[in-house]
């Protein structure tokens, strides 16, 4: 492992599952370079530079509805604000602009934000509606024709292409209120599209009306603004429950899908519906591997079909928040109270290799949830011990191995981990248990003994020295008396031999 490194500031952290999709969402707004960055303030469509009012505005609808990413808010709607002209082509372009389905949307995001929809980037939006809501039935003769609007019904919104476009300019003026609330036209020319079943068709004529889940969604937030469609609102609530999974979400584009969820939802909790399984199932839906912060953060958001996708986990998470936060309806949502800034989701703790290990012994802990390729130091408490540091690879996961010293005390220790760049930390718990000692066997003196001292041996004196000769043999008298009578039996065993030879020569 390297030296520690010095850390950058830690960020706010939050296990509040609304919370933390939002501080990832914060996070992916483009800066002028068209790349996440800190100073991000728009969004664009996936792999290209053209900017996507809908998206910027639905992200400011996400932050609103958890009260955070104030200083992001106030940014993008700023963006929206400059470039508002361009975007719904009011005044400019050889289209027969105005686009009243861009001119609401950044409406829609001027109230919620606070800002003022009379004079916004030098419009007034609520009188461009008003100005643009059709009178009679037209629709352009060919593609060529740049003359001609897009007018359904008396009533719709001018170049009206779905009725979400309907459902975000009643919306918009039933806020307003007063000289901007709905006309009557434009009134019945909204609740022409809704069907039977009590939803609402996607499209903008009632012929072989369909209802449709987001469509609905839309419009039961407008019924909601407008008040006193208790009726319309009821079957549109009805039906969206009706299409409701067991487990809480809505199915749309192939299977079960968070965006549709989240709308959904906001709009049966707009109508005083039960739908805590729903957020409970847009909760699951949240990303909990990768890295938090950063290049290629993905923890927090919320996944798209199943997955998490670093292009369509945007829209889902900022539609999906809607759902996951109870009171996130767009016929009342609003920016005001929330904080400057957001927070990301809180790191898990690490997982330990060994809940107890003995002193002297190897520990490996393994974090998760830092940035891409970030130098991760570890530090071991509560003897503060630094362990030096590791790289976390691409997907933030870092490694630490270390060998516990022997001088450690046994017992309850933690081993802290924090990135150098995200700010990051998260603990890992574990037991140290004292080594045993084998008792060390004693050395012995090596034991000495005396030589022993041997009888110097007394030869038989020479015959006729005048000395008895068994008397110094060194033999007791037992011993001598014994080999006397084996030489004896000696003796006659030679005479018998003898003797009885000579019997048989005879």
């Amino acid at each position: 492992m390297c030296a520690p490194a010095s850390a950058a500031p830690a960020p706010a952290t939050t296990t509040s599952p609304g919370a933390a999709a939002a501080g990832w969402l914060a996070q992916q707004f483009s800066d002028s370079s068209n790349h996440p960055a800190p100073d991000g303030d728009h969004f664009n469509f996936p792999n290209s530079t053209f900017y996507w009012s809908g998206l910027t505005a639905s992200s400011i609808f996400a932050l609103a509805a958890t009260k955070t990413g104030g200083d992001k808010i106030d940014a993008a709607i700023a963006y929206m604000e400059q470039n508002v002209a361009s975007d719904a082509s009011i005044g400019n372009g050889p289209a027969p602009g105005p686009f009243d389905g861009s001119v609401a949307t950044a409406a829609l995001a001027a109230i919620v934000a606070g800002a003022d929809a009379t004079d916004f980037g030098g419009v007034d939006l609520l009188k461009t509606l008003k100005d643009d809501e059709c009178t009679a039935v037209s629709f352009p003769a060919n593609d060529n024709d740049f003359t001609t609007p897009t007018c359904p019904a008396i009533g719709a919104g001018n170049n009206t292409f779905s009725s979400v476009t309907e459902s975000l300019i009643v919306t918009v003026e039933a806020r307003a209120g007063g000289a901007h609330a709905p006309s009557a036209q434009a009134l019945d020319y909204f609740l022409s599209l809704q069907c039977a079943d009590g939803g609402f068709t996607v499209q903008t004529t009632p012929a072989g009306c369909t209802s449709d889940v987001d469509a609905t969604a839309y419009a039961a937030a407008a019924l909601v603004a407008l008040g006193g469609q208790q009726t319309a609102l009821g079957k549109a609530a009805a039906w969206l429950a009706t299409q409701r999974n067991a487990a809480g979400y809505w199915v749309a584009q192939g299977g079960p899908n968070v965006d549709s969820t989240g709308l959904a939802a906001s709009a049966l909790d707009a109508a005083g519906a039960d739908t805590s399984t729903s957020r409970a199932w847009l909760a699951s839906q949240q990303v909990s591997t990768g890295p938090t912060v950063g290049a290629g953060a993905s923890r927090g958001a919320l996944k798209f079909q199943g997955a998490f996708d670093a292009s369509s986990s945007i829209k889902a998470t900022a539609d999906g928040l809607l759902g996951l936060v109870r009171g996130a309806s767009l016929a009342t949502l609003t920016s005001a109270g929330a904080t400057p800034g957001t927070a990301v989701l809180a790191l898990a703790a690490p997982r330990i290799a060994s809940a107890s290990v003995v002193q002297g012994a190897k520990q490996t802990v393994t974090g998760f949830g830092f940035s891409a390729k970030e130098t991760v130091s570890a530090v071991l408490h509560s003897a503060t011990v630094s362990l030096g540091s590791v790289s976390a690879n691409a997907w933030g996961t870092a490694v630490v191995t270390f060998t516990v010293p022997k001088t450690l005390a046994a017992g309850t220790h933690t081993v802290v981990l924090t990135g150098a760049t995200s700010g990051l930390s998260s603990t890992a718990t574990f037991t140290v248990t004292a080594a045993v000692v084998a008792p060390s066997t004693p050395t012995l003196p090596t034991p000495t003994l005396p030589a022993p001292t041997l009888p110097a041996p007394t030869l038989p004196a020479p015959a006729g020295s005048g000395t008895q000769g068994l008397a110094n043999s060194g033999l007791n008298g037992q011993q001598a008396l014994a080999f006397a009578l084996i030489g004896l039996a000696c003796v006659l065993a030679g005479a018998g031999a003898l003797y009885f030879g000579r019997r048989r020569r005879t």
